[in-house]
């Protein structure tokens, strides 16, 4: 799966949410940081990218802030009936601020 292209540059097409992201996949991709997410912390997602490309499948970048300034991305993968087909972990880090 590559060249994706944030879904919301498809031109002439409706979306029913945000970004054109179905529901179910923004149900899925919560729901996963949950089931990751530590136990007994504030949950947050910092920032989700949404990438699609042109045969209709389609992944998030989800950003977790596990942590104060504390941060690890998952990326998950759907085909283009908004199944997940795959789950990367990608970075994680800490941000320093001076």
């Amino acid at each position: 799966m590559g060249n994706f292209d944030p879904p919301n540059l498809h031109q002439g097409q409706s979306f029913n949410t945000p970004y054109g992201v179905d529901q179910s996949v923004i149900d899925d991709y919560t729901a996963y940081a949950h089931s990751v997410w530590p136990k007994g912390h504030d949950f947050f997602i910092s920032e989700a990218d949404l990438y699609e490309d042109e045969t209709g499948q389609h992944a998030v970048k989800i950003e977790l802030e596990v942590d104060l300034r504390q941060y690890v991305e998952y990326y998950l993968f759907y085909d283009k009936n908004n199944k997940r087909t795959k789950v990367m972990k990608g970075k994680s880090w800490h941000q320093f601020h001076m």
